[in-house]
C-alpha cells in the first residue's frame, strides 16, 4: 500500500535523509488511480530544525462498507545531505498507531547529494540507503534525479517491490507526482508552504 509507508520527507514511500525544514508545513492529498488502494491526506510540519512530524488519514472504499483510520510519523533528522560534501540522516518511526499492512517500524536512512548540471543551472540530485526494523524489516534503496529544473524522476525498491515516477514542480509551492508501486498509481498534489 504506497501511501500507508510514508514519511515527513520521502522518495515515493521511503524515508530520506533530507529536511522538511523548521516551520514549514507540508499538505498532500493522494488517490489510487486504479481504485485499489486507499485516498490519503497527509500533513506533514518541520518542528524544530531537527524533529519532523507527518499526520496520515486514509480512506478505502470496499465492498459494502468504507474503512478509514488515522496514523502518524515522526523523524529526527540531525543533519540534511550537502551536495558532494557530506550526506544528511534520518530517524524514525513510521505508523506510530500500528494501523497500515506494514506495521509499526523504526527506520534509518543516509541520503546522498550531488549537485546534476541542466540547462538553467544545477540542480540537487540524490541517492538514499536505508533499513526498516521490527516485524517487518527491509532493506530500501531510492534515488531522485533532475531531468529539468521543475521535473525529477523519482525511483526506489522496499519491502520487495520497485516504485518509479515523476515530480513536477512547476512554480511556487506547488508539486504534483505520479507514482506507481506494485498494483497500485498514484497521484498526489502537495503544497507547501512556511509559517
Amino acid at each position: 500500500m504506497l501511501g500507508s509507508v510514508s514519511s515527513a520527507d520521502r522518495e515515493i514511500t521511503i524515508p530520506v535523509g533530507r529536511k522538511l525544514t523548521y516551520r514549514n508545513v507540508r499538505f498532500e492529498f493522494q488517490d489510487d488511480l486504479r481504485g485499489k488502494g486507499p485516498k490519503s491526506a497527509m500533513l506533514a510540519a518541520g518542528l524544530t530544525a531537527e524533529l519532523e512530524i507527518e499526520l496520515h488519514s486514509f480512506r478505502q472504499a470496499l465492498p459494502g462498507r468504507d474503512r478509514s483510520w488515522q496514523t502518524a510519523d515522526f523523524a529526527f533528522v540531525p543533519a540534511g545531505p550537502i551536495a558532494d560534501l557530506s550526506p544528511g540522516f534520518s530517524f524514525g518511526v513510521q505508523d506510530i498507531a500500528d494501523k497500515t499492512e506494514l506495521g509499526a517500524r523504526f527506520y534509518a536512512a543516509v541520503t546522498f547529494r550531488t549537485d546534476i548540471s541542466l540547462e538553467g543551472g544545477d540542480r540537487p540530485g540524490d541517492l538514499t540507503l536505508g533499513g526498516y526494523f521490527g516485524k517487518r524489516g527491509s532493506g530500501f534503496i531510492g534515488a531522485s534525479l533532475p531531468l529539468t529544473p521543475q521535473l525529477r524522476f523519482l525511483v526506489e525498491h522496499a519491502n520487495g517491490e520497485i516504485g518509479g515516477g515523476i515530480e513536477l514542480r512547476p512554480a511556487g509551492p506547488f508539486a504534483f507526482r505520479y507514482a506507481s508501486r506494485g498494483k497500485q498509481t498514484y497521484a498526489s498534489l502537495r503544497l507547501t508552504w512556511r509559517f
